[in-house]
């Protein structure tokens, strides 16, 4: 297991960092982010962009990524949602976590979000994405809409610094 898969699970199963800790991580599986990445940002690595921050400032930021699955993570962007299977639905989940790279909207609490003229320098692992299934509808799977069975998990890891 390499340090994506094996952070992730890590931290999503503790109950005191994560909201998904009641979920079975054993049966998360890795995707290598690299493709999906260089497919949206056609092997840039290194971008400028202006954000708007909740408070409706607007920041300059650079972005400068590296992809390595190996690295030392220290947090992880994610997204999920109860669906009907649909593949359109879990690649939806996928894109959510990039863009959250791309457009520079994940940040460590522990460093705080970018400031004007930062360069963010985000180290990302390999896709991590848990499906689950709730064929007797008792457990996620809404009473009145019983097609709705299967919940999708995407975490990305991520290692952020500024500069």
């Amino acid at each position: 297991m390499n340090k994506s898969l094996e952070f992730c699970k890590r931290i999503a199963s503790d109950k005191d960092r994560s909201s998904f800790a009641d979920r079975d991580w054993t049966k998360a599986i890795e995707i290598d982010s690299e493709k999906f990445f260089t497919s949206v940002l056609k092997n840039c690595r290194n971008w400028s962009i202006r954000r708007e921050l909740e408070d409706g400032t607007n920041i300059d930021i650079t972005i400068d990524l590296t992809i390595n699955p190996e690295a030392e993570f220290d947090y992880f962007t994610s997204a999920s949602s109860v669906h009907d299977g649909t593949l359109a639905f879990k690649l939806e989940l996928i894109n959510d976590c990039i863009c959250n790279v791309i457009c520079g909207k994940t940040y460590n609490k522990n460093i705080g979000e970018p400031k004007s003229n930062n360069t963010v320098q985000y180290t990302v692992g390999n896709l991590v994405v848990l499906n689950e299934y709730d064929m007797d509808h008792n457990k996620f799977c809404s009473k009145d809409k019983p097609f709705l069975c299967e919940r999708t998990t995407v975490l990305l890891p991520i290692r952020m610094s500024l500069e």
